[in-house]
């Protein structure tokens, strides 16, 4: 059986010519990393190294966005101990696997990572050398072996690492941390020979002004969550040049049922948030009686022209006016145009498929997948833009 990544259950490299998928295909109950071009289906090579015994590739693995480089963490050398790994596909044949992560025990593990487009330099999170909380390495592909401390977790006050993420050169890194996922903080770092990291936007509110870990970067600033009350997520931007200037997108009082879900389109002029809609949801609203409740059915989804003077009056693309709900596993896909390509149960209950909605037609989602109804198949279970 296929069981693919953690976000998305595969990977496509970005100019659609290779795709990456996780498995058990050659012994049973083994999950490994294989590789199959689309000009060539059916032809696949295995890209991880030979696994010890008891080893697994973990859910998390990317390709880069020419395909030709894989990045992946698994327990390749010692069970139980997650490392990470690159191999360059470049040649047809995968090369041997590199380790990139440098972890000095047994007792310590790579959590997760993310990288430049083209995966040359990894950001990546690990307890190593920590008890119970974690730090962000650097690691390039040319200096394997050498990873370097970027933010460490043990800072008074900031002891909890959370969200991050690097820019497309691999010169900057931004990352929330806090004390025990209350009292968080958004940080940025920079990544060079010494990095070194400062305040983007702080938290001074205790509870009240946690920010959220849903946040997205284009054009220089970060557009990002933040309680404004304990458990109500408004939207917020800061300019990476003006640390703790901190600006609304948009009224919050114009969206009484939190924010979720934040993605900006890649020309940076489009950001489309899901909120708790309207009020017309038949109950399954997204904030529940004991607060906001991020995992809810029921969430609508809005557009905000950035290229318009903030804050903006955000207009909704998709309305949820029965029991269904957009997706929130995995993160919708923001167009140029500003169109958005998501999942949801518009039409059948618990029956998910793929629309695409678009701001200059509010309200007037699309289906595009073909119709589920038809040949009793189940659900749409990830999308992935390439």
């Amino acid at each position: 059986q296929i069981s693919g990544g953690l976000l998305p259950g595969l990977a496509i490299s970005a100019d659609g010519t290779k795709v990456l998928y996780r498995a058990d295909q050659d012994v049973a109950g083994q999950f490994e990393l294989y590789a199959v071009s689309i000009a060539n289906p059916g032809v696949t090579v295995k890209v991880n190294g030979s696994l010890t015994k008891g080893g697994q590739v973990s859910r998390v693995f990317s390709l880069s966005a020419t395909g030709d480089r894989a990045t992946y963490i698994a327990d390749q050398e010692l069970q139980g101990v997650e490392e990470l790994y690159t191999v360059d596909l470049s040649n047809g044949t995968p090369d041997a696997s590199v380790k990139l992560s440098t972890i000095s025990s047994s007792d310590f593990d790579v959590f997760d990572y993310v990288t430049t487009p083209d995966a040359s330099r990894v950001l990546y999170r690990s307890n190593d050398t920590l008890n119970g909380n974690s730090q962000l390495f650097v690691a390039d592909v040319a200096t394997a072996g050498t990873a370097t401390v970027v933010a460490n977790a043990l800072q008074p006050n900031y002891h909890t690492l959370e969200d991050y993420s690097i820019s497309d050169d691999g010169l900057t890194a931004i990352y929330t941390g806090g004390d025990n996922f209350i009292a968080e903080s958004m940080w940025i770092a920079s990544l060079d020979a010494t990095p070194d990291s400062a305040l983007l936007a702080e938290n001074v509110d205790g509870t009240n002004g946690m920010i959220r870990t849903a946040k997205a970067v284009a054009g220089g600033a970060v557009y990002f969550r933040k309680d404004v009350a304990f458990g109500d997520p408004r939207l917020f931007t800061v300019d990476l040049a003006a640390p703790n200037v901190i600006g609304e997108v948009f009224d919050g009082n114009l969206m009484p049922f939190g924010v979720d879900r934040v993605v900006v389109s890649p020309n940076g002029q489009h950001l489309v948030f899901g909120a708790g809609g309207d009020g017309g949801e038949s109950g399954n609203e997204f904030r529940g009686t004991d607060g906001p409740n991020l995992f809810g059915r029921s969430f609508e989804l809005y557009h905000i022209d950035l290229t318009a003077t903030l804050p903006a009056v955000p207009t909704r693309i998709v309305q949820i006016t029965t029991s269904g709900r957009v997706g929130i596993e995995h993160d919708y896909i923001v167009r140029n145009d500003g169109s958005v390509i998501f999942r949801a149960d518009l039409d059948t209950t618990d029956r998910t498929e793929v629309y695409v909605g678009n701001p200059a037609a509010p309200d007037a989602a699309v289906k595009i997948s073909p119709d589920l109804d038809a040949v009793d198949a189940s659900d749409v279970h990830q999308l992935q833009a390439f």
